[in-house]
């Protein structure tokens, strides 16, 4: 449940900062999922889903679109926002 309501905050804090920016419908967003393959229990489904799951969801349910990457680009400055997943803890 506490995972739900964080899942929830983070939604509703990327789409104030998404919308609340000039020219928010055209952001360059790039989400580098950069967390070792790291997974949890999705709370409504109980399958495993990967730590970017929830900021994919956001950006999916605001109409944005978004570049994933498992490796940092090694040019960035195209991009607006960059999310960097890094996971619950460390995989080893």
């Amino acid at each position: 449940m506490k995972l739900k309501r964080v899942l929830m905050a983070l939604a509703i804090t990327l789409s104030i900062v998404v919308f609340s920016s000039t020219g928010a419908l055209s952001q360059q967003i790039l989400v580098w999922d950069y967390d070792n393959g790291s997974t949890y229990p999705d709370p409504e489904t109980g399958n495993q889903v990967g730590c970017e799951y929830g900021i994919k969801q956001a950006l999916d349910a605001n109409g944005m679109s978004y570049t994933s990457a498992y490796t940092l680009p090694s040019d960035i400055s195209g991009y607006d926002i960059v999310f960097a997943v890094l996971g619950l803890y460390c995989v080893s």
